[in-house]
């Protein structure tokens, strides 16, 4: 069953990884790892503020943004951003045996202890003894300013005294089996919802759930309701209210009155989990505002819940320290911690204590802010998190004649969106067999064309895929840049060695010594309004009437530079030709050079170019964002007043709907890398991968925009 209540299913997941401030130009500045071994936090690593521990026990942030740990064995920490303070275990201020940390709204830190609770007031601890409960297990604080703690006086399993105790900032109440309707003493997980209604699992989550709404007391099990399993690993409320319980046999969200549960099969039916031996369980859970849903895994990472789209997150293509996470913990700036940790924490490790249990190696606590896109409402992304392509770079868009629109990518070969959904045609498909594909073109007939970097031109037709290459074909090269099918059926295609054409029987190669290209390195082929082709080189452009090649070029003073990168033709005939130096426009007669813009570009290398239906020339640059000519003026779009994620256009389309579509990418790195590496730390870097390899790899690389003009 698919879960409901999101917003609508056929809507593509509009997620921003990075800020519109300088998260773009800061690989990792979403992430922050909180180890034993080091801190890494917004780029920078601390490898002298160490954790201690990675088995952190109890975690919370408090109103001024620091990061408060419970460590198993060592103590209380908390870190400011910059530093890393301990409180030493003593009789006066707590127990190594931490179990919750909560922050009140006047900043005050409640810590958890098997010896009650003590509160720091930001210089002084003061202690607290909850009425029939000595061991603290969970501490949790209402918006109207109620502080609900649970635990046990004598052991977890018996937990002859114990429940939930509340303080209402003069007095305290204890509720158990005796004096209320709490059928367990034991309560492993409380959540406050939008009514104030307290919800608890209770036993050793295994008697279901219970609800106080502060007169009467409701218990659900399997007997007298859908909830899937009397164990209740987890708990939490979304921005609706709707009440969601994490058990082994399925995710339940229960509205009030209607139940609906989602099975483990279907919740981990999702790319990421096909190859897992084993079915992964569900350990935590967290719940955003908006409704994105955070599912933490008993080994299996973490799953991203959005309009019924789901995305897993784990060691292999992001920074998370483990796979096992325990705890999710979401502050108010919208930031998600992942406390990660080995294996679960069963009645063992209640009654001796979390510290004997042993150490989890790669445990910790991860740190993830995944910024919204609503800054830019009318620009839609699509890239590697929101879709199911999960290619590194996005290169060349086109469309066909059903509107449909195609593109092409590094690793998931062609990509296909019509009516709102995403086709993806690569090796268990077409046999594109991770093919880094680069150039795209398509027929009048909507034979779909794409050019490889290194094997070749694939042909797609229908559903049938052909592959041209050196050994089964005359294609002279399996390197194939920019491409165009002409009017006449006729393909088009660059090279390092001439331009490639192929009418479906013969291949023909065009070089500086057969035709008289200026160079052999060809970026690019364009047809005009009449029928010229134009062939875009790294010495200088040609065109070709059908009989004679004509040649411009730098030295002509028709171009500001000789490599042609892209070229359009506008509504008035003139061509407009992109190059590595600026643009040319030429009517017909006469050249016009543009190497300057206005005081925000002033020297600008053009990638991509095209016309929308009122004139407007777009232009994508390599480092300067996508800048519109509108005939008076230009305008940039870049990632600080618009949706363009990122500084480097690949390619640009303007549909027949007027939808402008941008293909983007972060740019190639520096020469010398350590210009925005940051220092290594002192000690080794569990597990195994550095940190800084696992955040690149996960960083987004590329996106496609959509906005409509």
């Amino acid at each position: 069953m698919v879960i409901k209540n999101f917003i609508s299913s056929n809507l593509i997941l509009v997620i921003l990884f990075f800020t519109f401030t300088n998260a773009f130009a800061q690989w990792g500045s979403d992430w922050a790892i909180y180890s034993s071994n080091y801190i890494f936090n917004h780029g920078s690593y601390f490898a002298n503020h160490k954790l201690g521990s990675n088995n952190v026990t109890a975690f919370a942030v408090d109103n001024d943004g620091n990061k408060w740990f419970g460590i198993a064995g060592v103590g209380l920490k908390v870190y400011d951003g910059k530093k890393l303070k301990y409180f030493k275990p003593s009789k006066s201020t707590f127990s190594k045996k931490i179990r919750a940390i909560a922050c009140d709204k006047d900043n005050n830190i409640w810590v958890g202890t098997n010896l009650g609770i003590r509160i720091f007031d930001g210089d002084n601890w003061s202690s607290v003894q909850v009425p029939n409960i000595r061991n603290i297990k969970e501490i949790v604080i209402a918006d109207d300013g109620k502080i609900w703690v649970s635990g046990w006086t004598s052991d977890a399993i018996n937990a002859l005294a114990g429940g939930i105790s509340m303080f209402d900032g003069k007095d305290w109440v204890n509720y158990n089996r005796k004096n209320s309707g709490l059928v367990k003493n034991y309560v492993e997980d409380i959540v406050i919802d939008k009514e104030g209604h307290v919800w608890m699992a209770v036993g050793l989550q295994d008697y279901g759930v219970c609800e106080f709404d502060g007169k009467e007391w409701n218990w659900y099990n399997r007997e007298n309701s859908e909830l899937p399993s009397d164990i209740v690993r987890a708990i939490a409320v979304d921005g609706d209210n709707n009440k969601w319980f994490g058990t082994p046999n399925g995710l339940a969200k229960f509205d009030g009155e209607n139940w609906e549960v989602t099975t483990l099969k279907d919740l981990f039916a999702v790319r990421g989990f096909e190859f897992l031996a084993l079915e992964p369980d569900l350990l935590s859970l967290a719940v955003e505002e908006n409704g994105v849903m955070w599912i933490g895994t008993k080994g299996a990472g973490i799953i991203r819940i959005e309009n019924n789209g789901k995305v897993v997150l784990n060691k292999e293509n992001c920074p998370i320290t483990s796979d096992y996470v325990k705890k999710i913990y979401i502050d108010k700036e919208n930031r998600k911690y992942f406390i990660t940790g080995f294996r679960a924490e069963n009645v063992t490790d209640v009654l001796l204590g979390d510290d004997v249990s042993g150490f989890e190696k790669f445990g910790g606590v991860v740190m993830y802010l995944d910024p919204n896109f609503n800054l830019y409402p009318e620009w839609t992304i699509y890239n590697s998190y929101t879709t199911e392509n999960k290619s590194d770079l996005f290169y060349s868009l086109a469309e066909d004649s059903r509107g449909n629109i195609w593109l092409t990518s590094s690793g998931d070969g062609l990509a296909k969106y019509s009516e709102d959904k995403w086709s993806f045609y690569n090796s268990t498909k077409t046999g594109i067999l991770g093919d880094m594909l680069y150039s795209l073109a398509i027929s009048e007939d909507d034979d779909i064309w794409a050019g490889s970097r290194t094997k070749g031109v694939k042909k797609l037709e229908g559903d049938v895929l052909r592959s041209y290459t050196k050994s089964n074909s005359d294609l002279p090269v399996n390197a194939i840049q920019g491409m165009i099918c002409d009017k006449n059926g006729k393909v088009w295609m660059g090279s390092h060695t001439g331009v490639i054409t192929f009418d479906g029987k013969k291949w023909e190669q065009h070089t500086k010594k057969s035709v008289g290209l200026p160079g052999n390195f060809v970026y690019n082929c364009f047809e005009d309004s009449k029928g010229n082709i134009w062939i875009g080189t790294n010495k200088g452009v040609v065109k070709y009437d059908g009989k004679t090649w004509t040649v411009f070029n730098k030295k002509m003073k028709n171009l500001p530079n000789n490599n042609v990168i892209d070229m359009v033709e506008d509504s008035k005939g003139h061509i407009w030709f992109g190059t590595q130096g600026g643009l040319a426009i030429y009517d017909g007669n006469s050249w016009e050079i543009i190497k300057k813009l206005n005081d925000q570009v002033s020297y600008f290398m053009v990638n991509a170019l095209a016309v929308d239906q009122d004139d407007n020339v777009w232009i994508g640059t390599d480092k300067k964002g996508l800048i519109r000519a509108d005939g008076v003026g230009y305008m940039v779009f870049n990632p600080s007043n618009s949706g363009i994620l990122y500084k480097k256009v690949n390619d640009i389309l303007i549909t027949k709907d007027n939808e402008l579509w941008v293909s983007l990418s972060k740019g190639p790195k520096p020469k010398d890398p350590s210009a925005y590496m940051p220092p290594k730390p002192d000690a080794p870097v569990d597990p195994g991968i550095a940190i800084r390899e696992k955040i690149e790899e996960f960083d987004l690389k590329s996106a496609v925009v959509k906005h409509k003009l």
